[in-house]
């Protein structure tokens, strides 16, 4: 998955391959919540332990582990490893 496509809520999640008749429903099939980028990265019950690592990266760098502060230039890095490590998007 391109970065580029996540940092601008542009990814193949649930939702968007709902929207566009590839998928018969929006929600996640793990937590059953509206699958969008957000919930990717922010909510879903699948990715606890990924996401607790990726805001303990980015929190020693920047100080900050909310999701702007994760989606920042400056800790790219960790939003790569994170996304290859759930391998999701």
């Amino acid at each position: 998955m391109e970065i580029h496509r996540i940092r601008c809520a542009k990814s193949l999640t649930d939702s968007t391959l709902h929207q566009y008749g590839a998928r018969a429903s929006p929600l996640c099939d793990v937590c059953g919540k509206h699958g969008d980028v957000i919930h990717y990265l922010d909510e879903c019950e699948k990715f606890v332990k990924e996401r607790e690592e990726w805001r303990r990266a980015v929190n020693a760098t920047l100080g900050s582990c909310n999701l702007k502060a994760r989606m920042s230039l400056a800790v790219l890095g960790e939003l790569v490893d994170f996304v290859a490590k759930t391998a999701n998007l």
